[in-house]
């Protein structure tokens, strides 16, 4: 099945301030290297189509694209740049491509080149992933919308304005959009009035900013970012940014147990990450130096296909160019407040923080599911003497406040674990109760999904949710109403 990204633009380079241009990590802005990484998993060659197949412009494009995908955490085994020099390979190349990403740049020269490639013909039965920025994108389409935006060719008579695409998708995009809203030529022909909605009576336009895009696989459309329909002389916005403040957390929060037990949770994390690498934080581990423990979680994830592991044996390494780089990250259990701490003192809480807000996908067990809690206070360890949550506060951490992103829910992990303790289990429940505590009452089977507005209850065993003294027990699958 083919996989078409069509993007507005998305940057691999910086420009310094004598014009050279150097590779970067490519943005995040609409979870859009987060889906890059979703979609490409398999990556042993890309094919990059030129969209200037005259000329290399601003040094080797290829070197570039290679090196800010390795920077940015998806690297390819090989990058081939097909251009005038090497066109007449383009069917071994195409047979052996993963991802063919089509260059943008002057549209008419772009689309002449894949004419001129015979390029719909050979990615017609094609079934990897297409990327395109801007001009790239444009041509994806059967008839491709030419916007005449320099200067002149808007009264040219012999500009081509309808042009032969690749026939990959039926949707035209106009990107840079807001570059052209208010675009005015020097005799006062404005481009969106006077041209662009005139030109939508016979061809429908999806108006993409920079940093919007669009996935579609077969008939399933999905728009990320702000973006407008202009279509019949008319505009409508038809899909919003995010708001600034706007969670779309991706967190499954498991009560801490491992195998067979959390097998649900485990196969749901490992389809999420699809192939990625994943950021392990053992850092709440008691029973000796945090690194032993990468053995236990190789053999829990490798049965799940999870096998590029990156270890965490200090704060320090949890850093935002090291976040970008994983598709997801897992939190494992131990002395929460030394977790907590840890995080806390170094700029990883902030880091981890604004990945979770930007789309980040975060898998915590015990430990590391209570940190996400309103206050982690739930386990500290009193009279009671519960054997399966009692921590203790060895480390002297004073500002005992989680990440706070369960709309003031505190989870109380290992629920119901031990039958001898029921009694002291609803004793403990009771107090947090009068201390003021909603509780997420998590059995080691059991985890809390959250993904952006929606949050259900995956596993075999039910939750039991508390505000005030009113219980919610849910079951696998259903709704939870806390968020």
């Amino acid at each position: 099945m083919k996989t078409l990204i069509l993007s507005s633009s998305f940057t691999t380079y910086e420009t310094d301030a004598h014009g050279n241009r150097k590779a970067r990590i490519i943005d995040n802005d609409n979870g859009f290297l987060d889906n890059l990484k979703k979609y490409l998993t398999s990556r042993k060659c890309m094919v990059i189509i030129s969209g200037n197949p005259n000329k290399k412009r601003y040094g080797d494009p290829n070197t570039i694209t290679r090196q800010s995908f390795e920077m940015s955490g998806i690297p390819f085994d090989e990058y081939i740049y097909v251009d005038n020099a090497n066109k007449e390979h383009i069917a071994e190349y195409i047979s052996r491509a993963d991802c063919v990403n089509l260059f943008g740049g002057h549209l008419p020269t772009a689309n002449k080149f894949i004419n001129e490639l015979n390029l719909k013909e050979f990615l017609k039965d094609y079934n990897g992933v297409i990327i395109g920025a801007s001009g790239g994108a444009m041509n994806m389409a059967e008839k491709v919308y030419c916007i005449p935006e320099v200067e002149g060719e808007h009264k040219d008579k012999s500009f081509k304005r309808i042009l032969n695409g690749l026939g990959l998708t039926n949707i035209n995009i106009i990107p840079h959009y807001k570059l052209f809203e208010k675009k005015v030529f020097s005799d006062k022909i404005r481009m969106l009035e006077d041209i662009l909605l005139p030109d939508s009576k016979k061809i429908p336009m999806i108006a993409l900013p920079d940093r919007s895009y669009i996935i579609q696989q077969e008939d399933k459309i999905e728009i990320f970012g702000e973006a407008y329909l202009l279509e019949n002389g008319k505009i409508k916005q038809i899909n919003k940014n995010k708001l600034k403040g706007e969670k779309i957390m991706r967190l499954i929060l498991n009560g801490g147990g491992s195998g067979e037990d959390v097998k649900e949770s485990y196969e749901l994390f490992a389809k999420e990450v699809n192939g990625g690498r994943v950021m392990y934080i053992p850092l709440a581990w008691n029973h000796g130096p945090c690194g032993e423990c990468i053995h236990w979680f190789k053999g829990e994830m490798a049965p799940f296909g999870i096998t590029d592991v990156d270890l965490i044996t200090d704060a320090k390494q949890i850093t935002k160019e090291k976040l970008k780089k994983v598709s997801g990250v897992f939190i494992g259990g131990g002395n929460t407040y030394k977790l907590l701490k840890y995080l806390k003192e170094t700029p990883a809480f902030e880091n981890l923080k604004e990945y979770i807000e930007n789309g980040g996908l975060v898998m915590g067990s015990s430990a590391g599911s209570l940190i996400f809690s309103e206050c982690i206070d739930t386990c500290l360890k009193d009279e009671l003497d519960i054997k399966s949550c009692g921590d203790e506060n060895l480390v002297g951490l004073k500002d005992t406040k989680g990440f706070n992103m369960l709309n003031g829910y505190s989870i109380l992990p290992h629920y119901k674990k031990l039958p001898e303790q029921q009694e002291n289990i609803q004793k403990r429940v009771e107090k947090l109760l009068k201390q003021g505590f909603k509780l997420i009452c998590l059995p080691e089977e059991t985890s809390l999904w959250i993904n952006g507005k929606e949050a259900k209850i995956i596993g075999p065993k039910p939750a039991e949710i508390y505000d005030g003294h009113e219980k919610q027990t849910v079951h696998t699958n259903e709704d939870v109403l806390c968020r």
